[in-house]
């Protein structure tokens, strides 16, 4: 663990990897990424009943911004979150994004990841050099039936978008799989991080 210093919060950080380089797979059990970057309504009323810790929730800088029901119900409930990047974010768009995610959740972002791309070496190495981990899911989950095939350790996403989004009750379905948090899927334990004031 290291310790990042701004001007009013002292926020714990962690790396993953010994060198730049991305996740996909763990060991322990499956895990899953939601990516969100549109919230259609059936995903704001789902995500008011759910206060578990096991899906991490990559959210979009603009999504932030202009979501703040949605994001009182992440800091009341303490899920656990990291920021959603474009693959073709300039590195002042990537700081931004980072310095964003800090004034809002009051932490240090742990996780991250591109889209629709994979990040990019560059991308990947200036994430490292921020302790910050980059997950690239072995794939985006675009139906149920998928989750029958998964292997243990898989790392896989769904995405809320506008272009795609899980129907209600294949969303319910999805929350019914027993899904671990990437930290107990790759190391058979669980990280738990504390807002400063």
């Amino acid at each position: 663990f290291v310790f990042l210093f701004t001007r009013t919060s002292l926020f714990s950080a962690y790396t993953l990897t010994m060198e730049p380089s991305s996740i996909s797979k763990g060991s322990y059990g499956h895990s899953l990424v939601a990516e969100v970057s549109y919230s259609p309504p059936h995903f704001s009323n789902w995500l008011k009943s759910y206060s578990g810790k096991d899906v991490l929730f990559l959210l979009a800088p603009d999504w932030i911004q202009r979501s703040p029901i949605e994001i009182k119900h992440f800091l009341s409930n303490d899920l656990s979150t990291g920021i959603l990047v474009s693959t073709a974010a300039s590195q002042a768009e990537l700081n931004s994004s980072i310095k964003l995610y800090e004034q809002v959740f009051q932490k240090h972002p742990l996780w991250t990841m591109c889209s629709p791309e994979p990040c990019t070496d560059e991308i990947i190495t200036f994430f490292y050099s921020k302790k910050i981990n980059v997950v690239s899911p072995l794939f985006e989950l675009k139906n149920i039936e998928q989750l029958e095939t998964l292997e243990d350790g898989a790392i896989i996403s769904t995405a809320f978008s506008r272009d795609h989004s899980l129907e209600p009750d294949d969303l319910n379905l999805l929350i019914q799989h027993p899904f671990i948090s990437i930290e107990q899927n790759l190391l058979g334990l669980s990280v738990k991080t504390k807002r400063y004031p």
